[in-house]
Order: structure tokens, then C-alpha cells, then sequence
């Protein structure tokens, strides 16, 4: 069995702060839209974020306002999902195979 204590999200609206999340609404005519960048500096040191993926660093932020929104310092379990939010780190990756003819790739 399990119990959501806490949530967070990241989207094309302001939905990270509970307390502005729909107070602007943003429009779009895009057809692709991204999520709303996150100041990173007020959750995570430059120094540790610079070799993160954007996408581990969104994943952190939530998990980082959900544990916040728990009241709890140490959870059994954290779930993070994400649409099409890698998508943009799989191609790049796969471009990079395909240039380098599958060597000289970075671990990340």
C-alpha cells in the first residue's frame, strides 16, 4: 500500500509554488511546450548542478518541495515521472552515436 504525502510539479505553468500556480497564466502557441525553468541556485549549489542533466535537477527540485510539502526529512519512497521531459537528452545522445560511429561518448 502505498500513501502521496507530498506532490510537485514542473509545467509549462508556474506550478512549483503552490501559492502563485495559476495566479498569471502563461499562453502558449507552441506546439511543444516546456516547463517553467526553476531558479536552481535556491535549491542546489552551482557547483553540483553544472554536471547535472536538466531533467535530474527538475526531478531533485520536486522531490526537494514534495518532501517540504510532507513535513518529513527522510521519506521511504520517492516517485518522479516525467512525459517527454528526456526526450531532448536521448537525442542528443543518439546524434552523438551516430556522428562518432558509437565511440567517444561521455558516461552521462
Amino acid at each position: 500500500m502505498a500513501y502521496i504525502n507530498g506532490c510537485a510539479s514542473l509545467s509549462p505553468q508556474n506550478s512549483l509554488d503552490f501559492n502563485e500556480f495559476l495566479k498569471g497564466i502563461i499562453e502558449y502557441e507552441d506546439l511543444f511546450l516546456q516547463s517553467v525553468k526553476p531558479n536552481y541556485k535556491e535549491y542546489m549549489k552551482p557547483i553540483e548542478a553544472r554536471r547535472m542533466s536538466k531533467t535530474v535537477k527538475n526531478g531533485i527540485i520536486c522531490s526537494q518541495k514534495a518532501m517540504e510539502q510532507a513535513e518529513i526529512n527522510m521519506p521511504d519512497a520517492i516517485i518522479v515521472g516525467t512525459g517527454l521531459g528526456i526526450i531532448t537528452d536521448t537525442e542528443r545522445f543518439l546524434e552523438n552515436m551516430l556522428e562518432n560511429d558509437e565511440q567517444f561518448l561521455t558516461p552521462t
